[in-house]
This record gives C-alpha cells, sequence and structure tokens, in this order.
C-alpha cells in the first residue's frame, strides 16, 4: 500500500423560500445555507514524501442567495427571470494531495459563478409546450493547476470565465386529443453555448475555450405510455470539445492525446412495467447501437466510454 487516508465528509444544509404573487407577477426570493466539515487523517503516508502526515479538520459556511421573478402574459404564456449564486465544493484532493510534498499551501479556496437567466414559457396550441431561454454563467476564482515539479501540483484559485448561450425545451404529446390510455410525448432538449476564458494566472490561457464545454448538447427522442407500460428512447448529440483549457494536445507518437474529443452520439432505450402497485420491473439498453466515443479525459491517456450493455431489475414501493 502506497498510502492510506481516512476521508469523512458532513454536509448540512437549510433553504427558504417565499412565492410573492401580485395580480399576473410573481416574485421569489430564496436563501440557503450550507455547511461542509471536511475530516481528512492520514494514517499512512508515502514514503518517499518528506512532509508530515495529513491531519485536517476543516469547515466551510456558505450564504447563497437566488432571486426568481415571472409574468404572465395569457393563459399560455409566461415570461421569467431568475438571479443566482452558487459555488464549487472543495474535494479532499484540493484540501491536500497524497503524492504531493504541498499539503500545507496546496488548498486553494471556493470557486463561485454568478447565474442569470431569461426565457419564455409558451403552449402555442394544444399538447404542445416549449421552454426557451437565454443564460449567463460567470464564473470566478476556478481552481487551476501550476506544474512546479513532476509530482508537485500546486492549485489556485485564478482563473475566470464566462459561459453564455441559448436552453430550451420542447414537448409534443401526439395523442393529446385521442381521449384514450395511450400517450406518445415527442421531446427534444438542450444547449447552445458559447464559452471562454476571461482571467487566467498563465495569459496564453485568456480566449481559450474552457475544457468539457461543447458548443451544442442535444438530447432528443420520444416516451410512450400505455396504462402500465412505459418505454423511452433518448439519444444524445454532443459536439467536439477541447480536454484542457490550454486547447492543445499532450504527448507525442503513440502516447499523444489529441486536443479535442470528438463529436460523439449515443442511443439509449428504457422500460418499465408496472405490475401492481408495489411492484415494478425495468429493463434497457445504453449504447443501442453500441457506438465507439470517448467524454472523460485522464492525464494518462482517454476513458473510452461503455459499449452496449443492457439491464434489468425490479422496483418495490413500501
Amino acid at each position: 500500500m502506497l498510502f492510506e487516508q481516512d476521508r469523512k465528509l458532513t454536509y448540512s444544509a437549510i433553504f427558504i423560500e417565499n412565492l410573492f404573487r401580485f395580480g399576473d407577477v410573481s416574485i421569489s426570493p430564496t436563501l440557503r445555507y450550507e455547511n461542509i466539515n471536511y475530516d481528512l487523517f492520514e494514517p499512512l503516508k508515502r514514503e518517499s514524501l518528506q512532509r508530515d502526515p495529513i491531519d485536517i479538520d476543516k469547515t466551510n459556511q456558505e450564504l447563497l442567495y437566488g432571486l426568481g421573478a415571472s409574468y404572465r402574459l395569457s393563459d399560455k404564456a409566461e415570461l421569467y427571470a431568475n438571479l443566482s449564486e452558487s459555488y464549487r465544493p472543495q474535494r479532499f484532493d484540493d484540501l491536500a494531495n497524497p503524492n504531493a510534498e504541498l499539503s500545507d499551501i496546496n488548498r486553494p479556496e471556493i470557486s463561485r459563478a454568478e447565474n442569470f437567466e431569461v426565457g419564455l414559457r409558451v403552449s402555442p396550441t394544444t399538447g404542445f409546450n416549449l421552454d426557451i431561454s437565454l443564460f449567463q454563467i460567470d464564473f470566478s476564482d476556478k481552481i487551476e493547476q501550476l506544474q512546479l515539479t513532476v509530482v508537485d501540483v500546486q492549485r489556485v484559485n485564478t482563473g475566470d470565465s464566462k459561459h453564455q448561450g441559448l436552453e430550451f425545451t420542447a414537448e409534443y404529446n401526439v395523442f393529446h386529443a385521442s381521449g384514450n390510455d395511450n400517450e406518445l410525448l415527442l421531446f427534444a432538449n438542450g444547449s447552445l453555448l458559447d464559452a471562454k476564458i476571461t482571467q487566467s494566472q498563465s495569459s496564453s490561457l485568456v480566449g481559450n475555450r474552457p475544457s468539457f464545454a461543447p458548443e451544442y448538447l442535444i438530447r432528443t427522442g420520444f416516451i410512450y405510455q400505455h396504462r402500465a407500460l412505459n418505454v423511452s428512447l433518448t439519444a444524445t448529440f454532443v459536439d467536439d470539445q477541447f480536454w484542457q483549457d490550454s486547447n492543445l494536445a499532450r504527448g507525442e507518437g503513440a502516447a499523444q492525446i489529441n486536443a479535442i474529443v470528438p463529436s460523439y452520439e449515443v442511443l439509449d432505450l428504457s422500460a418499465d412495467y408496472e405490475i401492481n402497485a408495489s411492484w415494478s420491473i425495468q429493463a434497457g439498453i445504453n449504447n443501442l447501437l453500441n457506438n465507439n466515443y470517448y467524454s472523460k479525459v485522464r492525464n494518462d491517456g482517454i476513458e473510452p466510454a461503455a459499449e452496449r450493455s443492457a439491464y434489468i431489475g425490479f422496483r418495490v414501493n413500501l
């Protein structure tokens, strides 16, 4: 065993929300308090390291705000807007990397984001629902890595980025007027994204596209329901994307990791049958067409996505 760590995370949260109505106008302020305690102890450290064993007991407390508003244009249309704050909790590796000497200084602070959204919900015809919105997310104090030595990587809060674009959801119930037990829901949802790094400890990154930020991500398919039977088919389309903020390849020759993760499509099929009020059976096939693709990249290479796989199981409601 190279090293051993005991990790314990204790999380608690309080959420407060109230809805105020003034005729066709609705306003909903929110507050969320989160408390996270990290308890990290290293009973066995790597023999090659000179530092003391890791022993950290740290608590983070966050108070987050949100404000939502809507205006009813008619019985079938509504304008809405949202403003909220979010953050990225620290990981245990952010607190102390078990493979590095930097346990005392490798402790970046929390990364934060401001989220803005304005949109329209509308039902232009019976059975058809559309939700379309424009959004902007401003990330600040993103965690970046400084490669100090071959094994020592220091994480620092020096990165800012801006993500903006369009999100949509569309649904149409084909049998909305049939009045029978059949329901066929056609759906599509997705996002179009423009993202760039606006600040970094490395000036060469400014203006680059952030890692894992595809320009489009779309899911579409259908859900068929007949009494106790529910069947869904979902197709996911993901644009190509960079896997690191430098937007560059890494390595040479056979060991080279290309700069871009290629676009991919994947099809999933699932079904659910309710036997009675307590029992139901579930089954499905992921990656139905058995496409070869990958969406994850590690420092040592790509991580291929799972091939076609099937599952079956039971669900019980007690």
